[in-house]
């Protein structure tokens, strides 16, 4: 004689380590636990300059790290200028891509065109040199994390670019 066959609804379910089960009777399912879940039950461990923001890893403020000793504030100050440097450079390809400024180099582009690049990427590059001030200026690992960009988050306009 055949074993009884159990329906697929009453069948238990095993999650693996990772995951939970959710939900009652036919809205039961397994899903991934939170990286908090992770982290309380072992399963996953924080890097030291990691902490959890509700359900989220998230890096410590330079703040913290400097408090904890994971960085001195000499280290901090040049993680913040790296930082805003990649990050200009991410924001800028995505506004003006490297074959842009490669073709306005070569004047593959109208004067208003080329104009509108270079006035684009001064205002990058004004803006990290303020930064880059801002950094050396901040004595307090506090003040460093105060810092702020202002990055363009737009071409220049036809009306900053100078007509010459």
């Amino acid at each position: 004689e055949a074993a009884p066959v159990t329906p697929p609804e009453a069948a238990e379910l095993r999650p693996a380590p990772m995951q939970k089960v959710v939900g009652r009777g036919k809205a039961r399912r397994v899903v991934d636990k939170t990286p908090a879940e992770l982290v309380t039950e072992g399963l996953l461990h924080l890097e030291p300059h990691q902490k959890l923001d509700g359900d989220q890893i998230v890096e410590k403020s330079l703040e913290e790290q400097v408090k904890e000793k994971l960085l001195s504030f000499t280290e901090a100050q040049e993680r913040r200028i790296a930082d805003f440097s990649n990050q200009a450079l991410a924001l800028r390809s995505a506004l003006i891509p490297d074959y842009q400024l490669h073709n306005a180099a070569l004047g593959l582009y109208d004067d208003r065109r080329a104009a509108q690049i270079r006035a684009t990427v001064q205002a990058f590059r004004d803006e990290y040199h303020r930064l880059e001030a801002a950094v050396h200026k901040a004595h307090t690992a506090k003040a460093l994390d105060a810092v702020q960009e202002r990055y363009p988050r737009k071409l220049a306009s036809a009306s900053k670019v100078s007509k010459s």
